[in-house]
């Protein structure tokens, strides 16, 4: 089995709405400006999503809840690709071979390896080229249309490293999951104590022995579906603050309570932990608290890219 880091890849690669015309028994199930969703489609990334799930050990949700999922993740990515059509941006092949020498070291393998691996698993290295370089472009976009929005000041580098959480976390890395109930936009006070109260009786639950990974599978939506609530391998920095200042207090095992951030009340699970003790550099702690800039924008800028789109589900 191909690496944690190529699985990641893999289930970022799941879904991509096509530009090709839709077949005339294909029902379609969602209009994304000038691009159709078809059944067919949708049906493809749900099955790839369970095999998933499955190989890594993560609750499935139910059919409602991952059709869901699935249906997002390939909204939002269609709308991203759309922009790369429009500006007639590409990956070159000589960026895709790169990238796919690059992963096959990182596993461990050479590209002969690697495609003996994917045909294993039941996947052609065509269909996986294909779909890396769809993720390339995607991450591409994202990456130029955040750049003028990520900017960390001398002033914000010095708050941090004074701070109790770099003193408690330091250069660590963290593998968290989290679950969230969200807050609608302008939501009202009364429906912030709604909220509030679902969060606790969830918490409530896990407290009482549900599990924590179905629950978080199950809660998982938006551009960021069908990975469970994992949120990967975190430095502290990287990490939002809301979050972190939880952290700090956290052992491997433990849940937090309901934290408040501007879209829910979010739960979280401290999986892993691999301590270090070397002190960050400026330069380390510019680089952490951009990806968490990064990571804090693109939320944003997606849903505005939705809000101001044309979406229409019709299933």
């Amino acid at each position: 089995m191909l690496g944690k880091y190529l699985s990641v890849i893999m289930i970022g690669c799941l879904s991509f709405a096509t530009y090709a015309k839709t077949e005339s028994l294909d029902r379609v199930v969602a209009f994304v400006n000038d691009t159709v969703i078809t059944q067919s489609e949708l049906d493809s990334n749900i099955k790839a999503a369970k095999q998933q799930l499955t190989m890594e050990h993560k609750p499935i949700p139910d059919n409602a809840t991952l059709r869901k999922q699935a249906l997002d993740r390939i909204v939002y990515d269609s709308l991203v690709l759309q922009i790369a059509k429009r500006n007639k941006m590409e990956i070159t092949k000589e960026e895709l071979d790169q990238a796919l020498l690059n992963m096959a070291k990182s596993n461990h393998m050479d590209l002969d390896q690697m495609k003996f691996t994917l045909q294993n698993q039941g996947t052609t290295f065509d269909a996986f080229s294909k779909r890396i370089q769809k993720q390339m472009l995607i991450q591409r976009i994202q990456q130029q249309a955040l750049a003028s929005k990520i900017n960390v000041t001398d002033a914000e580098i010095d708050t941090y490293i004074k701070s109790e959480t770099n003193k408690k976390l330091g250069s660590g890395e963290y593998h968290l999951i989290h679950m969230v109930v969200p807050i609608p936009e302008g939501a009202t006070s009364t429906q912030i104590a709604a909220a509030k109260a679902r969060a606790n009786a969830v918490h409530k639950k896990i407290a009482s022995g549900e599990s924590f990974e179905k629950l978080a599978t199950a809660s998982s939506n938006g551009a960021d579906a069908l990975t469970g609530g994992d949120l990967g391998w975190r430095k502290a920095g990287e990490i939002p603050s809301v979050f972190s200042k939880a952290l700090a207090s956290m052992k491997v095992g433990d849940m937090s309570k309901p934290l408040q951030a501007p879209n829910g009340f979010h739960i979280l699970k401290l999986v892993e932990a691999k301590n270090d003790s070397t002190k960050l550099s400026r330069q380390d702690v510019k680089n952490q608290l951009s990806r968490r800039k990064f990571d804090e924008s693109l939320e944003v800028w997606l849903k505005q890219l939705r809000d101001q789109s044309f979406v229409k589900i019709t299933l």
